[in-house]
């Protein structure tokens, strides 16, 4: 946020894909690692809300001091008074957590592996590396005749990154580029709202690097007339489109695509270049991807040295919160279920028309139920068609307020007994499997955020 405020804030004005765009920017040149498109979406939105919400006020800030000297009070003398009687040992601990989180290290040393490599790629590799990880079907690219009907429609030669990109994908979402043949001349509308916010004759052009800041570039508005648009028309409330720039010398040089936002005689002008920002999404997609596979790799790891642990000593294995956590909040893991009765579970048995695998009645005799993987009691557990498997038993689900379960974990008899996670898209040979892989994953991440 402060290197967002130290250059330019995306405007509340602009749509929010373009202002999640420029934090998600930030966060690769910041080099910011984070698990997960979805994750890196979900804090990009909470810095725009932050920023939205904008500074406090003086007296915002003395009535928030004042409440954290109250509230800080009593643990900061607990803690000065555990720093005395075990200096040693909780200074060993604090060095270890606040020395610097080697997750991030891993991650920066993946970032520069894939970087080596991308320095031998060209366009159309990355293009055909990043659809392979598109969902659904992506376009086939075009024939150098295609290409060509196009440019001679319009009388013009596409800059060759260009043409490079549309041999492999005829169109491509990461730039919202548009299909070739739907390419045409801005309309009049568009380019006077352009002009419309020129200063001088001249309208502000922004450029971004992965390693650079922000750059302005003043460029004679007239100059847009030469152009193709190649992306939307418009945008909600305002008009929006990609810009292919067709002058030579070029408005940016070194920058083929221009995205356009106008609405209200206000006017927002970045310059793409398109070899960087493949390049940037495949890199930041290589290292991400290593660090799952990394990731998944230690909690096999962790999985197969639980392998001969029976149903109580695997739940033995379950880590406490954290240090901290435990001894200045006194948060302790949440118990387990009670066991089910002999009585009950037969009369669970008796309800769905058949006997429980043996492992799943194993645990239940330990534990009625899971809430750490939304394992249900054995009464509550029910029948659902699931395709070809025919009628499996729901055993884990989430409470939506309804009369029945969200379903989240079925046990299959027709597909050997297997128990799917629904969550992951995973299956298990038996419950004991599943369990062992959630203690796995919990191992792995307790080491992580020690």
């Amino acid at each position: 946020m402060r290197a967002l405020l130290r250059e330019d804030v995306p405007s509340q004005r602009l749509p929010v894909m373009i202002r999640l765009t420029r934090v998600l920017e930030m966060f690769e040149r910041r080099k910011i690692p984070m698990k997960g498109a979805h994750a890196r979406i979900l804090q990009a939105e909470a810095v725009l809300q932050t920023l939205d919400a904008g500074p406090m006020t003086t007296a915002h800030r003395v009535a928030l001091t004042g409440v954290y000297v109250l509230l800080m009070a009593v643990p900061v003398a607990a803690l000065a008074g555990y720093w005395t009687f075990a200096g040693g040992q909780l200074h060993s601990f604090a060095g270890g957590a606040f020395g610097g989180d080697s997750g991030e290290r891993v991650y920066a040393s993946l970032r520069k592996e894939a970087l080596a490599k991308a320095a031998n790629m060209d366009v159309a590799q990355f293009v055909m590396e990043l659809q392979k990880s598109e969902n659904g079907t992506v376009p086939a690219g075009l024939s150098e005749e295609r290409i060509e009907a196009v440019e001679a429609r319009f009388g013009v030669k596409l800059p060759e990154d260009i043409r490079a990109l549309y041999r492999v994908s005829n169109g491509l979402k990461l730039l919202e580029l548009a299909p070739l043949e739907q390419a045409r001349r801005p309309d009049a509308a568009f380019l006077s709202q352009i002009s419309g916010a020129a200063r001088d004759g001249e309208v502000q052009i922004v450029t971004s690097g992965a390693n650079l800041r922000d750059q302005l570039f003043y460029v004679n508005a007239a100059r847009l007339t030469n152009t193709l648009q190649l992306g939307p028309a418009e945008k909600g409330a305002g008009h929006y489109g990609v810009l292919l720039d067709l002058n030579r010398p070029s408005l940016v040089d070194g920058y083929s695509l221009i995205s356009v936002f106008a609405r209200s005689g206000e006017v927002s002008l970045n310059a793409i270049d398109v070899r960087s920002r493949l390049q940037e999404t495949w890199v930041a997609h290589q290292a991400q991807d290593a660090m799952t596979h990394r990731y998944a790799r230690e909690v096999d790891a962790q999985a197969e040295s639980l392998r001969d642990e029976d149903m109580a000593r695997l739940l033995a294995h379950i880590p406490e919160p954290g240090f901290l956590v435990r001894t200045f909040f006194h948060v302790r893991a949440l118990p387990l279920p009670e066991p089910v009765s002999e009585k009950e579970l037969s009369a669970a048995e008796h309800g769905l028309g058949r006997s429980l695998p043996p492992d799943l009645r194993a645990f239940l005799l330990l534990h009625n139920g899971y809430p750490k993987l939304f394992l249900l009691p054995a009464a509550s557990y029910f029948p659902v068609p699931y395709g070809r498997a025919g009628a499996c038993i729901v055993i884990g689900g989430v409470d939506q307020g309804g009369p029945r379960v969200f379903p989240t974990t079925l046990w299959c008899p027709q597909l050997e007994g297997r128990i799917v996670d629904l969550q992951t898209g995973k299956s298990y040979p038996d419950v004991t499997a599943l369990l062992r892989q959630d203690v796995a994953r919990r191992l792995v991440d307790s080491r992580s955020h020690r």
